[in-house]
């Protein structure tokens, strides 16, 4: 559900006479702090069962995602509306609302109405509920009579751009195309920006008419706003990832020195399967900021380049030091099980009561060949795996009776994880190992008929290595690494013992082998070349009126600057730095005092002093330039000194029309 406030606040108005913990709870919720809010309400209903006010904030509270005690929640619906003064309309009417919200979130969808319906006979004109309500009919594919509670809601505030951006997604849905545009352009005119909503009407639009340059375009718009929507990335990836690929290089494009886009731009990359530029942005990103640093290390261990991981995962544990899963991966990807299953029981110890770390080492004891150790193991992930996690927990410990010979047991496991199965692949895998050979090729053709990358592929040969099919597995896994596959399946190769030394498997472990190490160097080469490309670069320039003109990026903003060798700092006018305050490109820590300085014809200007966080000078990044900010509304926009001493030599080439910075 898409949660909006659109006409009331959560809160409505107290009653004149309430208890003293349920002002405290006010107070509290006033500033945000719903732990204490709840923990004062609590002690509400200690001192007085039958406070219906403190009962309906508790309600109110477990109802929300971050909490999620949904049936805790109704519970004290019940009480609320049981103890609340019948004459206190308003506050049955928020509390049958608080029922709508938990009954849709846990898939009652008939009790969510209900409640959103009651609720409504209260607050006939509140655009919250009446949304909600909409909501649920929209889950429900009832799209007319969610289109129905939306055309309320726009008689009532028709300046809504979400809700015109709702009925444009049922519009789609019911394939009213033409409505659908119009409500999307209302949502537009509304919100000219970051309209998240309306730009994925939009793009859903166009890929139904599979027009998907259009689509492409509206991707540039979902991640200006930073919104990586699976629908938008995948729908794009299957149909035209070229496209995808050039929308990301785009957003980009509008600021380059920004980590967040050149990680968006990796996880594009990633996500239609090429993981050598992946890796190459993802590195670029890491070295701007630090928080990118795990996916790099995860990366650079996929391609088998062990120091770079390495060093990358040593960084990442300076940071926290208590988490060591994914450098734990890293040496089970490397084949070195002993020092995995040594950090997954250090995280044990960090936290035991994480099911996942029991049944990792249990699954590295198994590439050790020590089953009846990792028997154990599997036994404790058994014990306390969420609901979840509970049916890949048991069939892995089946997995591990199956190596010790003890079949009775380890057919019981598969038989009681089918029955605990949420995920269709989990299902798919325990079907596998139940030998069901149709569950597992009905499965396939549902994953061929989509798009396959690697992974997808990869994951249909281990399936088909738990049913032990080797025609099968040896297939997919040739497809696997005709697609882009660099990694021997070491997480889990006690499944493919049944291929022995088959000439074919060797052959196409020495393919993977080859493979990991091309890709290896390829990314080696690509990150040299940049690191070259960092030490020197050339950016053309432009004569207008005798004056040499070239373009920098500041802080992000790019600006064509006259190229002045006389100046002694960069100069921009008030105009510029008016605009970039506004803006966002600078913030009022980086106005640094004022000073007198000179031009290259002698004369003098009273000027700010600002600093310039980064300036982008082709390929090369400056950290902290000092630069003025002339009180002349006229005065040229000036590259000058501050700049140029940050390289070794700067040489203007007049034939080719660049010139050259060399650090």
């Amino acid at each position: 559900m898409v949660c909006v406030l659109l006409m009331m606040q959560t809160m409505i108005a107290a009653p004149s006479k309430t208890s003293y913990w349920f002002q405290r709870a006010e107070e509290a919720y006033g500033k945000e702090d719903l732990d204490e809010c709840l923990q004062f309400c609590c002690k509400g209903v200690e001192e007085n069962p039958k406070d219906g006010y403190c009962w309906a904030i508790i309600a109110e509270i477990y109802s929300k995602r971050a909490y999620a005690r949904y049936a805790d929640a109704l519970e004290a619906a019940e009480k609320a509306l049981a103890f609340l003064p019948k004459k206190d309309k308003q506050w049955i009417g928020f509390t049958h609302n608080v029922c709508g919200e938990v009954y849709y979130k846990v898939g009652d969808f008939e009790r969510s109405i209900e409640a959103y319906k009651t609720s409504l006979a209260y607050y006939p004109n509140d655009g919250r509920i009446r949304y909600g309500l909409a909501d649920v009919y929209r889950e429900m594919k009832r799209y007319e009579e969610a289109n129905k509670e939306l055309q309320i809601l726009l008689d009532q505030t028709p300046a809504e751009p979400v809700v015109w951006a709702a009925m444009a997604y049922n519009c789609i849905d019911l394939n009213d195309l033409a409505s659908a545009k119009k409500h999307v352009r209302m949502s537009l005119a509304l919100k000219p920006d970051e309209n998240a909503e309306a730009h994925i009407a939009s793009f859903r639009i166009a890929m139904r008419e599979k027009n998907f340059p259009r689509a492409a375009a509206e991707q540039v718009e979902l991640l200006k706003a930073m919104a990586f929507v699976d629908e938008v990335l995948d729908s794009l990836k299957i149909y035209a990832p070229e496209l995808l690929v050039a929308a990301t290089q785009q957003f980009y494009e509008m600021s380059p020195t920004d980590a967040a886009h050149m990680g968006a731009l990796a996880s594009v990359y990633n996500r239609v399967g090429d993981n050598i530029h992946a890796l190459v942005w993802e590195k670029r990103a890491s070295d701007q900021d630090e928080s990118f640093l795990l996916r790099t290390a995860d990366l650079f261990a996929e391609f088998g380049m062990w120091e770079e991981a390495d060093a990358a995962y040593r960084k990442v544990l300076k940071q926290d030091s208590s988490n060591n899963f994914n450098y734990a991966m890293m040496h089970s990807i490397k084949g070195d099980h002993e020092q995995a299953l040594t950090l997954l029981i250090k995280d044990i110890g960090n936290e035991p009561e994480d099911a996942v770390n029991y049944r990792l080492a249990g699954r590295e004891l198994m590439m050790l060949n020590r089953p009846n150790e990792a028997l154990a193991y599997m036994d404790t992930a058994v014990v306390l795996a969420d609901e979840d996690e509970v049916a890949t927990a048991v069939f892995n410990r089946g997995e591990v009776y199956q190596r010790l010979g003890r079949t009775d047991e380890a057919q019981q496991d598969y038989l009681l994880a089918e029955q605990v199965a949420e995920s269709k692949l989990t299902a798919v895998y325990i079907a596998a190992l139940l030998g069901q050979k149709d569950v597992v090729d009905q499965y396939a053709d549902s994953v061929l008929q989509g798009y396959t990358d690697w992974v997808s592929l990869s994951v249909l040969a281990d399936i088909y290595a738990c049913l032990k099919d080797t025609g099968a597995t040896l297939m997919y896994m040739q497809k696997a690494i005709d697609k882009g596959l660099v990694q021997y399946p070491t997480q889990a190769v006690y499944r493919y013992d049944f291929l022995g030394n088959d000439s074919r498997w060797q052959d196409l472990v020495v393919q993977l082998e080859h493979a990991r190490m091309e890709g290896a160097q390829k990314v080696r080469t690509l990150l040299a070349a940049e690191a070259d490309t960092a030490a020197l670069t050339e950016i053309p320039f432009t004569i207008q009126g005798g004056i040499c003109q070239v373009k920098c990026a500041i802080n992000g903003l790019p600006l064509y600057f006259i190229f002045d060798t006389g100046a002694s700092t960069v100069s921009i006018s008030n105009i510029e730095a008016n605009f970039m305050l506004r803006n966002g490109y600078l913030n009022e820590a980086d106005f640094m005092g004022r000073q007198n300085y000179v031009t290259a014809t002698g004369e003098i200007h009273e000027g700010t002093v600002i600093n310039l966080r980064e300036v982008r000078v082709g390929d090369i990044v400056l950290k902290n330039i000092q630069a003025s900010v002339v009180k002349n509304q006229h005065a040229p926009l000036l590259l000058g000194q501050s700049v140029f001493r940050r390289f070794g030599t700067v040489e203007v080439d007049n034939n080719a029309q660049v010139i050259r910075f060399v650090k």
